[in-house]
């Protein structure tokens, strides 16, 4: 067995302590120190840069079985608060504090293979373990002023408490503060499958600028029952590709730069645990994005993403789940991007809702841009359940973005205090299941949807907004279609068509319904295509301008052309206001069209007349002047 100077460990005990120092604890041969006899022997300071593992040499392997000398006091040296119950995390501490202080280890340098056993083992500068290390139950790991341990080159790191037995890393000062000594970091060179960390408590680091845990880009760390706290920056640092297994029932607490940041697409290895408070709350999400299949659970902090993110892959599927309760922070000027091959499910319940909002500690509106669901994302899996989304809308595409050719299904969810649009779905956007949302406070309105896409407007609330209504932009109504009374009226800015090549396209509007039209805007019945404004005597259909002071000949006409399908161009119980800005009165039923009019009334033509008929109409219960 090694004893570190080669000499029976009863002489070695009886060198002087500088002896000790020069000849053993600094070569890295890992002579014991017993309370008492020797009480600080330094190792030389790694290079903090890093790069370097330090200049202790190489730390001889140590079984752990090696007793130091007790000084039979019965006292514990060291300021050590660990025995008893931590009520912080959750850690009960039955270890005896004075076997722990009896053998005291020094370490610095570079460490192989190696057992750490019961004890306090004091680390100086930066150690590097290059083999795999394996720390006992109750161990007590110090850390000097600005020491790091560093797993590397084919080293690991099991430190493997027990339930009432924990592994300690704290400061190696009688009086510790947070940021005493720098980090343990898990490097991608590291054997990942053996770095495990299972009933530890680590604190008082976090000294550099990686949290107090630092598992970099390409490596690997499991974590159970194990609680971070004090840390002067984060708790934890998960750097890109960096991956957390098993990592459940952690205490993540009064950190002063907040729990952890992890890249999101390992944010669904974040298990059931304790992640508030902190000095700063949040578990910051830092990265590109999600890139593959994974579900976000709802924790006692919310996912701050001051950057935003995308799910997205290039190849397979990323499908993001956000459990019910889970709350997501937004930063200045981000978006999250629905992608190729990528799927954003928020499954809240009345209960429990998904909140999305603004990270500023006062939201406002446009604090951020707007969730946009891309075409080539998967229709299938983008489902918006109690969700209340706030603050976006700082983009000119609305709180919701829905482009072109994709799909998303929305019930239950509120959109409020946008800058913009609450919703905006582009035309050849897919709404599913749209019903029962409320869609309130948003500066320029609720909604904006093309033509086709006025009938998945189900029943919910679409107000009060600053401007108030339905905005629907221009495009073919292409398919039979009901549109229904909504409580605002509809804006039509453009005008629209209603017809196909192939098949039917009826629009029904629903009794109680306004149309309300743009500056020379008209609504233009084609080919296959028919209109129905199917009012009734107390909630007739209106058909007025969209101007704040309406006047005669704001907009066109409704124009009946050849085509259409002339016994289903019914109005019945509608009223025609300020329209005939054009020579054609505010209806034109051309010559081989038909049209019926069942109590229709007709106010404001700016030509002078309401109708030119050239087609034939078959009025009753309606008065109104022809054109000439």
């Amino acid at each position: 067995m090694n004893r570190g100077l080669g000499c029976p460990v009863e002489s070695c005990m009886k060198i002087p302590t500088l002896a000790v120092s020069l000849l053993g604890c600094l070569a890295g041969t890992g002579c014991i120190i017993t309370p008492g006899f020797a009480d600080d022997v330094g190792g030389t300071e790694g290079d903090e840069s890093g790069d370097a593992d330090g200049t202790g040499g190489a730390d001889g392997a140590d079984d752990g079985s090696d007793a130091g000398r007790d000084d039979g006091d019965g006292a514990d040296d060291d300021d050590d608060d660990d025995g008893g119950a931590d009520e912080t995390g959750g850690v009960v501490n039955t270890c005896d504090d004075v076997e722990v202080a009896g053998n005291v280890y020094q370490h610095s340098g570079t460490v192989g293979a190696d057992t750490w056993g019961l004890g306090t083992h004091v680390i100086s500068g930066s150690v590097a373990l290059n083999g795999h290390v394996e720390v006992a139950p109750c161990a007590r790991i110090e850390m000097a002023d600005g020491a790091r341990l560093r797993v590397r080159d084919g080293g690991s790191l099991a430190m493997l408490g027990e339930p009432g037995s924990p592994i300690t890393v704290t400061s190696a000062k009688s009086s510790p503060a947070r940021g005493d000594w720098d980090r343990i970091q898990i490097e991608a060179s590291a054997v990942g499958p053996q770095n495990v960390f299972d009933n530890v408590v680590i604190e008082y680091g976090g000294g550099g600028s990686y949290g107090m845990v630092h598992v970099e880009d390409g490596a690997s760390l499991a974590m159970t029952a194990s609680v971070v706290r004090e840390s002067e920056g984060l708790g934890m640092l998960v750097s890109g590709d960096g991956a957390l297994r098993d990592f459940f029932d952690n205490a993540l607490v009064d950190n002063a730069a907040g729990a952890l940041s992890i890249a999101p697409d390992h944010a669904g290895d974040l298990g059931v645990g304790t992640y508030a408070p902190n000095d700063s709350e949040g578990i910051v999400l830092s990265g590109p994005g999600v890139a593959h299949d994974q579900t976000w659970l709802a924790h006692d902090a919310a996912y701050v993403a001051l950057a935003g993110f995308a799910v997205y892959t290039p190849a397979g599927s990323a499908h993001l789940t956000v459990e019910a309760g889970a709350s997501l922070l937004i930063g200045d000027g981000a978006d999250i991007r629905v992608r190729t091959n990528g799927g954003l499910t928020l499954a809240g319940t009345e209960a429990a809702p998904i909140t999305i909002r603004s990270a500023k500690s006062t939201g406002a509106p446009g604090d951020w841009d707007e969730i946009r669901i891309e075409a080539e994302s998967v229709d299938a899996l983008n489902d918006f359940d109690h969700v209340l989304i706030e603050h976006g809308g700082g983009s000119s595409y609305g709180a919701v973005w829905v482009q072109g050719g994709a799909s998303l299904a929305m019930t239950e969810t509120t959109v409020r205090a946008s800058n913009n649009l609450g919703v905006l779905a582009d035309g050849g956007a897919e709404l599913r299941d749209f019903v029962d949302n409320t869609l309130t406070e948003n500066a320029l309105g609720p909604i904006e949807v093309g033509p086709a896409g006025v009938d998945a407007l189900g029943a919910g609330v679409y107000g009060p907004n600053p401007v108030e209504g339905v905005r629907v932009s221009s495009g073919w109504a292409d398919h039979d279609a009901t549109w229904l009374d909504l409580g605002v009226p509809y804006v039509v800015p453009s005008g629209f068509h209603i017809g196909t090549e192939a098949g039917s396209a009826n629009v029904v509007i629903e009794a109680g319904s306004s149309v309300l039209l743009g500056d020379a805007g008209d609504i233009r019945v084609r080919t296959n295509g028919s209109l129905t404004l199917d009012g009734t005597a107390d909630s007739p259909v209106v058909i007025d301008s969209s101007k704040s002071t309406p006047a005669p000949g704001d907009w066109d006409e409704i124009r009946v052309e050849d085509d259409s399908v002339g016994p289903n161009n019914v109005f019945r119980y509608a009223e025609f206001r300020n329209g005939g800005g054009s020579a054609y009165g505010m209806l034109w039923v051309q010559s081989d069209a038909e049209l019926t009019l069942e109590n229709v009334s007709f106010v404001g033509a700016g030509a002078g007349c309401d109708i030119e008929r050239d087609g034939f109409i078959a009025a009753s219960g309606s008065s109104y002047v022809e054109c000439p």
